[in-house]
């Protein structure tokens, strides 16, 4: 599995995850749930990956050319209370 890139802090990192582990998993047991497994997700287009259930929005953002690069994955703010790129989706708040 790839490493995430930059240096951040594993343990902040793991207590942020702890409000996207019900939809999404990563390591290298991670499967898909309500959302896509998240390993190796920089680089990859958005609403892509094999055997991963995508709102129409998700999948036309990909095909309108949304790769997730650091930069898109911080302006998604999916990590955030106000997402961008998330409308029709079913990713929920986490304010």
């Amino acid at each position: 599995m790839a490493q995430a890139s930059g240096a951040g802090d594993p343990a902040l990192g793991a207590a942020v995850f702890k409000k996207c582990q019900s939809c999404h998993q990563v390591g290298d047991r991670a499967k898909n749930r309500v959302g896509p497994q998240l390993n190796d997700i920089i680089g990859r287009t958005a609403g892509g990956l094999a055997g991963a259930k995508y709102s129409k929005s998700m999948i036309q953002a990909g095909k309108d050319g949304l790769v997730w690069t650091e930069e898109e994955r911080a302006k998604s703010k999916f990590y955030y209370a106000q997402p961008v790129y998330s409308n029709g989706t079913t990713k929920r708040s986490h304010r």
